[in-house]
């Protein structure tokens, strides 16, 4: 199902994981409490519940904190938590505790490198540098993100056998994310088309929605009219085809469909409009996924006072609203 789209389907996962528990979990051992710390942060994570999530995954990794020796038992569960809870206070924009959890990575993975076999090693790379880049977005540190890239691209390169597809689909989009941050369009567009590329439609889908979305806005940014106007017709069937076309995707679609032929002086309307439909879509819950893989608040927001992207994300959080 993946994340729920409507509160019949938030109202289906609920019951289907609350019918299922255990009903009397009150002598759990410690990996029981673990385990089920686990899933309840899997079924808010599918309910996008975040307040929740946060809590689970926060109890997750607590309990090995609280129960040391367990975390050389199973280091690299341990590691899993505190992925999941980074990935939450990245989703809830908490720099405050992303920063002190990511420290608490960094120095487990360090410290106990000698404790990982080598598929532990694999992951403990994984999760501290998606990690790393999440962080360069929270601190529009863009430039140094992009930096980061080719070190990066050379250890999934070693380790391409052992690495699951899916996230090496998810480094791609957040390198084509750094690149388009950083007005290197074309560079954006490279990595963004592996992804288009991949005869796996079927592998993370949301972030194929999303690539195809990225790469017409980099195209439309590069000025390459005509290849967003006969791409839009595409995009549009692949939404479609897979049931991901909400209404964030439908309003960039419309907008740049208008608005491909215009000259760039008579745009500022018009992102304005796009701006005002984006903040009555967000009003719905169900609406808001969209913005975790696309920052098109601050987007528009360049497009409209004329500022980079650091600019404006650092505006952004000078005011409270990033």
């Amino acid at each position: 199902m993946g994340h729920v789209k409507n509160q019949t389907e938030y109202d289906y996962v609920e019951q289907y994981f609350l019918e299922r528990l255990p009903q009397d979990s009150t002598e759990l051992s410690f990996f029981g409490e673990v385990y089920k710390a686990q899933a309840y942060v899997w079924c808010h994570f599918t309910l996008q519940n975040w307040r929740r999530c946060y809590r689970y995954a926060k109890r997750w990794v607590q309990l090995f904190l609280d129960h040391p020796k367990f975390q050389t038992l199973e280091l690299d569960l341990f590691i899993k938590g505190l992925h999941n809870l980074l990935s939450v206070l990245y989703y809830n924009m908490d720099r405050t505790r992303f920063y002190q959890y990511f420290a608490l990575l960094e120095e487990i993975v360090e410290e106990r490198k000698e404790d990982f076999n080598e598929n532990g090693r694999i992951y403990a790379f994984i999760y501290t540098e998606l990690a790393r880049i999440n962080m360069y977005f929270l601190e529009a540190n863009f430039a140094e993100g992009v930096a980061a890239i080719p070190h990066i691209e050379q250890e999934l390169v070693k380790y391409q056998d052992r690495v699951d597809e899916h996230r090496v689909f998810t480094f791609w989009y957040q390198f084509a994310c750094l690149y388009f941050a950083q007005g290197q369009y074309r560079e954006a567009i490279k990595y963004l088309q592996r992804i288009v590329n991949s005869p796996k439609l079927t592998l993370r889908e949301d972030i194929q929605v999303f690539a195809r979305l990225l790469k017409l806005i980099a195209h439309y940014e590069l000025g390459d009219r005509d290849h967003v106007d006969a791409q839009i017709r595409s995009v549009y069937r692949f939404l479609l085809k897979f049931e991901h076309m909400q209404d964030v995707q439908k309003a960039v679609m419309d907008f740049l469909k208008e608005s491909v032929y215009m000259n760039r002086d008579e745009l500022t309307p018009h992102f304005r409009k796009l701006q005002t439909r984006l903040e009555t879509i967000a009003q719905n819950p169900y609406q808001r996924r969209p913005f975790l893989y696309l920052d098109l608040y601050t987007y528009l927001r360049t497009k409209i006072e004329g500022l980079s992207m650091e600019e404006a994300v650092k505006l952004r959080v000078s005011e409270g609203t990033y």
